[in-house]
Formats: structure tokens, C-alpha cells, sequence
């Protein structure tokens, strides 16, 4: 199935769509993982979650590392755009300057990074 709008069109309305449920549930907290490339899907995310605070988090790891965990777990096509998409934006650098927190994920595990973002957010 194909989708003839941008993906961060679709998620920002998928946020604004789940996001009452998600306050009437009483979640505090939604961490939404999500390479955001431009400026516009951080302000197109921030206005479907209009009235609750936004926090851009940089997951940081060498290219090489990031090319390792993509070819692990992608394949053909997939792979492919993934791999041109990390090289892009680890050249803009602009996925650190556009962001509130950087957290580093080189040579670390998944659970010891979330741990060190949820900490840098204060949810811990």
C-alpha cells in the first residue's frame, strides 16, 4: 500500500488523532522515535500536539555504527534509502543543531540510552 502524502503528514495527523486518548488514559509522557529530517515535521509534530510541551532528542553514533545496525536490519531497497538518508544528515548536521537534547548511542545498549534520555528529560 502506498501513500500519496509525506510520511510526517500522516504521522502528525496520527498524533493528533491519538493523542486524546492518550491524556484520557493519563499518559504523561509520549516519545515518538522518528528521524525528522526538516524543520517543517518538527513544527508540522508540534502542531498536532498543540498545548503539550515538545522536546527534540538527537540520538548520536558514528556513521559507520549507524551503516552496522542499518544493514542488520534492513534489506534491498530499504536498506538502500536508509543508508543515503544517514549519510545526508550526518553531513547537514543539522539534526543536532535542531535538537533540545543529544544523547549519545555509540557503543552503548538501547536500554542504557533510554536511560540517560528518560534521566535528561527529568522522567526518571
Amino acid at each position: 500500500m502506498g501513500c500519496d502524502r509525506p510520511i510526517s503528514e500522516v504521522i502528525a495527523d496520527n498524533l493528533r488523532a491519538i493523542l486524546p486518548n492518550l491524556r484520557g488514559a493519563g499518559a504523561g509522557y509520549l516519545i515518538l522515535t522518528r528521524a525528522v529530517e526538516t524543520d517543517t515535521d518538527i513544527e508540522l509534530f508540534r502542531a498536532a500536539v498543540a498545548g503539550t510541551p515538545l522536546m527534540v532528542a538527537h540520538i548520536t553514533a558514528t556513521l559507520p555504527t549507524i551503516e552496522e545496525r542499518l544493514r542488520r536490519r534492513d534489506s534491498g531497497a530499504t536498506l538502500e534509502e536508509h543508508l543515503v538518508q544517514a549519510t545526508e544528515m550526518e553531513s547537514s548536521g543539522l539534526s543536532a543543531a535542531r535538537s533540545d537534547i543529544v544523547v549519545s548511542n555509540e557503543g552503548r545498549t538501547v536500554e542504557d540510552t533510554a536511560g540517560d534520555l528518560l534521566e535528561t528529560l527529568g522522567w526518571l
